[in-house]
């Protein structure tokens, strides 16, 4: 068990804790000041992690400076108005673990990945690897050539499956370019065909049972699934790869590889295709 799996959980609670506090201690009259405080605080990260859930996107700024400010403001004003109002202890301890604490530390450290050990790189040949498909056979990282390969965690992670979503839309316009679209993770085969049955188009979908390949490339996230989670996704894989897109072509060189050292930070939509422009149409397709 590592640190980061803990984090999350507890954050949210003491985040949207803080909300609920500051509501009613506003709308009570009880400690006005401190409530506002506490909305200050909790408000623009509350907003935005509810945005990520409910409506989707696929980056955001990688250091959160509007939440982080907002927090740091709100728990000095909840300071202040524990002067001026008499403290309320939960209401400060919230504001400060929350805007002083929780906040900084999951935007400049829990969203941050180690990529020290990717053996992708951009320029180099695709290292040799072994997938399986849907249907169980194996799939060579030779059959891969002429690919946008998009490692992902799984469909737990809302960020992941937008970043499809938007590679989905965009899968006819690479396809006449000659690359096709390879998603790869080491989530179920139950899992995997679940998310290939959201998308229409015919998208392929490899498996990684035991992230051996993961481990084998660098690409191994150890409990990325944040623990307590598993409530609302009881067949989510703890483990999971590194979110990561390569750009391979023909000749099995990768042309163009993402590999973010920010979960919440991906390529634009349009990149995929920019890409392929860059490095020139030719280089893809068959040979």
């Amino acid at each position: 068990m590592n640190a980061r799996s803990l984090f999350l959980v507890p954050f949210l609670v003491a985040v949207y804790g803080a909300l609920a506090l500051g509501g009613w201690l506003l709308w009570t009259g009880t400690a006005p000041l401190q409530g506002v405080a506490l909305l200050v605080v909790g408000v623009p990260y509350g907003v935005w992690f509810a945005r990520l859930m409910l409506w989707r996107f696929s980056t955001s700024a990688p250091g959160l400076p509007l939440q982080r400010w907002a927090g740091m403001l709100g728990a000095g004003m909840a300071i202040l108005a524990a002067f001026l109002e008499g403290p309320s202890w939960l209401a400060l301890v919230l504001a400060l673990s929350v805007g002083w604490v929780g906040i900084p530390a999951y935007a400049l450290w829990y969203s941050r990945l180690d990529r020290s050990s990717s053996l992708l790189v951009e320029g180099a040949p695709l290292p040799p690897f072994q997938l399986q498909s849907v249907d169980g056979e194996a799939v060579p990282s030779s059959e891969l050539y002429s690919s946008l390969l998009v490692f992902f965690r799984g469909n737990w992670c809302p960020l992941c499956v937008t970043q499809i979503q938007e590679v989905a839309e965009r899968y006819q316009a690479l396809h006449e370019r000659g690359v096709q679209v390879v998603l790869i993770s080491g989530q179920s085969e139950a899992n995997t065909r679940s998310l290939a049955a959201s998308f229409h188009v015919p998208m392929t979908h490899l498996l990684d049972p035991d992230l051996a390949t993961a481990k084998q490339l660098g690409l191994f996230h150890q409990r990325a699934l944040p623990l307590g989670t598993e409530v609302l996704h009881p067949s989510a894989e703890a483990d999971a790869y590194l979110p990561t897109v390569a750009l391979v072509d023909r000749d099995g060189v990768v042309r163009w590889l993402d590999a973010t050292d920010n979960y919440r930070v991906r390529p634009h939509p349009d990149t995929f295709l920019q890409q392929v422009e860059r490095v020139g149409v030719e280089h893809f397709g068959a040979a």
